[in-house]
């Protein structure tokens, strides 16, 4: 058999594609967004920018998902094989987005965290934000 797959082959790839693809963006956004809040001192901030990393997953996923379920490079024996080629594909594709997303990510709190001593060595030692809520706040300190 070619590598063609017929039309349940190819709505089955881009299925499973697509749900494996939901949950990775599901677990990133709930995980991500705790380093998000470490990057950005507002919290607001940090929301917006899970909230847009978000999108801009979905959508460069689900478009390679797509293109992948049609493209053929080499001739795969199958419908099995073809299926487990095409989503394990995916899977790698999806990890690569992964640690590219993360190491953006980390590379903007480095700068933030070098540009943060820079300000205290200068001088301008701001207070550090406090992010716990009014009542860890007060139970902390002791009252």
């Amino acid at each position: 058999m070619a590598s063609s797959a017929d039309t349940g082959t190819y709505l089955l790839v881009v299925t499973v594609g697509t749900i494996l693809a939901v949950v990775v963006g599901m677990v990133l956004q709930r995980s991500g967004l705790g380093f998000l809040r470490e990057v950005f001192d507002d919290r607001d901030a940090a929301q917006s920018v899970s909230r847009l990393l978000t999108v801009a997953y979905y959508l460069v996923a689900v478009g390679f998902i797509a293109l992948m379920s049609t493209w053929d490079p080499f001739e795969i024996e199958g419908t099995v094989q073809y299926v487990v080629t095409k989503i394990g594909s995916m899977l790698v594709f999806l990890g690569i987005l992964h640690v590219v997303t993360l190491a953006i990510l980390a590379r903007i709190r480095n700068n933030n965290r070098v540009q943060q001593m820079a300000a205290n060595l200068r001088g301008g030692n701001r207070r550090p934000r406090d992010n716990r809520g009014p009542t860890q706040a007060i139970e902390s300190n002791g009252s």
